[in-house]
């Protein structure tokens, strides 16, 4: 291979050692997102609002498999790998930019579907609060809209099952409806941004690997020749 094939498996190499990295956060955020909501899957209306982190989480997986695929192609100078890593890479850019639709067309449905679970657990907190102990705690909220629904605060508003909540700690704190809409609305914001970011890098990796196997296939003839 000449000169700027080099540099350009190189650069592959390194741009996909980057991208086993955003696939391994993606992964992780996945999971996390989901552990979130564990505590309330129960709910039927939770159900859909669960779609999300998935697929941020199986997009994760195929971003950390595929990006591995690359750095072996990459780093040894094998075409079938080289090949194989540019059509899934491709798949990969297509399947992104189908997730960056749907998460802007949608982005007010997918943050209804997060709200039903606010307002379920409200639904149910005089027999059930555990539902409403637990988003207050884990989002440092109050009620569903405020501390003034309720006529006695809950311990948990101030981040315990056994002290005693201070109503004027309480009454500084937002609506569990508000703070959790608001938490999964940043951060599906985040990852909207983030992956539109990622796509256009990746579609200059796919170019590259393109490249890259072009090269190696004149190699490979020209080693053939002699």
């Amino acid at each position: 291979m000449n000169c700027l094939a080099h540099i350009i498996k190189y650069i592959l190499f390194v741009s996909n050692l980057v991208f086993l990295i955003c696939g391994i956060l993606l992964i992780v955020f996945g999971s996390l997102a989901i552990s979130s909501l564990k505590d309330f899957l129960d709910f039927a209306e939770a159900d859909s609002i669960n779609t999300l982190p998935i697929c941020i989480l199986i997009l994760g997986c195929i971003i950390f498999v595929v990006s591995f695929l690359g750095c072996c192609g990459a780093i040894k100078d094998n075409r079938c790998l080289v090949n194989s890593y540019c059509i899934c890479m491709l798949i990969l850019v297509i399947l992104q930019i189908a997730l960056i639709v749907y998460t802007w067309l949608y982005m007010n449905k997918i943050l209804d579907s997060i709200a039903t679970v606010v307002d379920k657990a409200w639904d149910i907190h005089d027999n059930q609060p555990g539902y409403m102990d637990a988003l207050q705690m884990g989002y440092k909220c109050c009620g569903k809209n405020g501390p003034t629904d309720y006529t006695i605060i809950p311990n948990s508003c101030c981040g315990s099952l056994t002290a005693v909540c201070d109503p004027l700690q309480a009454a500084a704190l937002k609506g569990c409806r508000l703070k959790f809409v608001d938490f999964w609305g940043s951060n599906t914001n985040l990852i909207k941004y983030a992956g539109m970011a990622v796509a256009a890098v990746e579609l200059i990796a796919l170019i590259l690997g393109w490249f890259l196997s072009s090269s190696i296939k004149v190699s490979q003839r020209d080693k053939r020749t002699y």
